[in-house]
């Protein structure tokens, strides 16, 4: 999971719900399923469902948009496409921030909520933090991972579109609502974050091919 972010392939189960939840025919298709499926949600962001949805927009896909047929929701997001509202960024966390999450499981008092590495494991609660500037609410981090890499820990994030600049700093609130939270400072980055050995710039023609006999 963790390539997912570090890659910037947002991932369904890890960066965002589905809405299946808010179908209840589909639910009872389920068998109730997808209730059971979001009822462990995690982080700043709390119990609520609706605050953690995406748009392809948000998460980056409108290059893969296309508008050569009908569907439902085109003109939705036909508006969303030309006018975003949110775009999909990498944050890079404050390494003195992160390591006072750490150093507090060792301090008197009420530590911070652990910070595991590499990253949560899947199955463990869906996780979506805060993003502030100035204290306002200005977008949501999920994904988070160390990258080794990189030596940083990374997360995804959609944010307004004003915000999205690159090397702007903005909060991460880490911790479940309810619990001791930590400000951690973070740097807008490119998205995706992976510089080297992408794909996308490839021939295919000069990938060898088994003689035909």
């Amino acid at each position: 999971m963790m390539n997912h972010t570090e890659d910037g392939f947002p991932q369904a189960y890890y960066h965002f719900p589905y809405p299946w939840g808010e179908d209840p025919g589909f639910v009872a298709f389920m068998g109730g399923q997808t209730d059971r499926m979001w009822s462990d949600l995690r982080g700043s962001m709390g119990p609520g469902l609706q605050a953690r949805y995406r748009n392809p927009v948000e998460l980056g896909w409108d290059k893969m948009i296309k508008f050569d047929h009908e569907f439902v929701g085109r003109a939705a997001l036909a508006k969303e496409v030309s006018h975003p509202r949110r775009k999909m960024v990498t944050l890079v966390w404050n390494t003195d921030d992160i390591l006072d999450v750490h150093a507090s499981q060792y301090r008197q008092g009420e530590p911070y909520q652990p910070m595991d590495e590499p990253n949560h494991a899947p199955g463990t609660g869906l996780y979506a933090d805060k993003v502030l500037k100035d204290g306002k609410l200005v977008g949501v981090s999920s994904g988070r991972a160390y990258s080794y890499n990189y030596r940083e820990m990374l997360s995804l994030c959609s944010i307004d579109a004003d915000e999205a600049a690159l090397g702007n700093e903005v909060i991460v609130v880490w911790g479940d609502q309810g619990r001791r939270q930590k400000e951690i400072r973070a740097t807008v980055s490119r998205f995706p974050y992976l510089d080297q050995n992408r794909n996308q710039d490839v021939d295919v023609n000069d990938i060898p091919r088994p003689q035909q006999g």
